[in-house]
């Protein structure tokens, strides 16, 4: 289909379509402007009243909140204390973390973690690993190279692993050197 118009017409349609699209442009640009000032005012006016409110506090607030302060400070050393206490429980009782570094870095593609059992006991530890592996090779290479490492005393491996030639459920039991 040919075009019919004249040359000076194409130019004001072109013109024409050009400005309504400037003019489209220019309202979504002012519409997201507006939307985006309005989210964003209720942000600020909470922010400037939480400062204002730390301003007053930090320059000489009344004796109520120099109390509140001071009794702030009290629990957040006993909660210090607190954690301290547990964190030496908690560092006694979980998997330390070059084990499950060693571990992952040792297994291969075809090994998959599903589970990690930790039991600590005076002098040495008990790893229990538990996951699938998707054939017999990939297993006994995972085996293989956890009993090679120096890091692990014994590893118990037992045949039930090994039931089926593919998607293998296994348990192992990795018993942690003393040194």
């Amino acid at each position: 289909m040919a075009n019919l118009l004249p040359q000076y017409q194409k130019k004001r349609v072109r013109r024409s379509y050009r400005g309504r699209l400037a003019v489209v442009a220019l309202f979504m640009l002012a519409a997201v402007l507006m939307i985006g000032t309005t989210l964003l005012l209720s942000p600020y006016m909470l922010i400037m009243a939480k400062h204002d409110s730390l301003v007053e506090i930090t320059q000489g607030g009344s004796e109520v909140q120099k109390e509140e302060v001071q009794n702030a400070r009290v629990i957040l050393a006993d909660v210090k204390a607190e954690l301290a206490r547990i964190s030496e429980v908690v560092s006694t009782r979980s998997v330390p973390k070059d084990v499950l570094g060693t571990v992952f870095d040792l297994r291969p593609k075809e090994v998959s973690i599903t589970k990690i059992s930790y039991e600590s006991e005076p002098g040495s530890g008990r790893v229990v690993l538990s996951g699938m592996a998707a054939d017999r090779a990939g297993l006994l290479t995972f085996v293989n190279s956890l009993k090679n490492d120096p890091l692990f005393e014994n590893i118990d491996d037992p045949r039930s692993n090994y039931t089926s030639p593919y998607d293998l459920d296994y348990s192992l039991v990795l018993t942690l050197s003393t040194s």
